[in-house]
């Protein structure tokens, strides 16, 4: 009897394991695949601007190295951020918070962020100035409607997708 008790609690116990490892691997493979996702739709939008703007060879290139630029700097304050939230976090959970401190590493994020946001204007910038007139007016339009869609439900993508219709008909209506 005490035997089958104990095989039935290591059969359990195998199946328990089974269950988290085979959660695990599921959750760590959807996130491995949410990320090259992530990383494609990066790309396939840079791709679609470049071609909604139609733009030359040089203007590509030009812009795939102001890209680069930014996608460096971004990625440095990024880990910054992500070290000063780990001392936050730290800071937080500890058993006697020092809210100076606490305070003080807000204040060291905030500075990150607007930095961050401080780099992505200066990218428009200098963006700005390597297109034509009529690139530059569908480029700031293009800016225009992600910035009054942002935060909502309606993807600035949906957005693009529908101003770049009108855009394309308003180029072949000159025409």
């Amino acid at each position: 009897m005490k035997s089958r008790k104990i095989l039935i609690l290591l059969i359990l116990s195998l199946a328990f394991n089974l269950a988290f490892v085979s959660t695990f691997a599921y959750r760590l493979l959807q996130k491995d695949r949410s990320v090259r996702n992530f990383q494609r739709r990066g790309h396939s939008i840079r791709e679609s601007i470049q071609n909604k703007l139609n733009l030359t060879e040089e203007q590509r290139r030009r812009r795939e190295e102001l890209h680069r630029e930014l996608v460096d700097k971004i990625r440095k304050i990024r880990r910054e951020l992500g070290k000063e939230r780990r001392v936050l976090g730290d800071l937080i959970l500890s058993e006697n918070p020092d809210s100076a401190l606490i305070e003080e590493k807000i204040g060291r994020i905030g500075k990150l962020q607007t930095e961050m946001e401080k780099e992505v204007v200066y990218q428009i910038f200098k963006e700005k100035a390597i297109y034509t007139p009529e690139q530059r007016k569908y480029f700031l339009d293009m800016i225009r409607r992600r910035l009054k869609y942002s935060g909502r439900r309606r993807t600035p993508e949906k957005a693009d997708q529908e101003s770049s219709s009108k855009f394309n008909k308003n180029k072949t209506e000159a025409k």
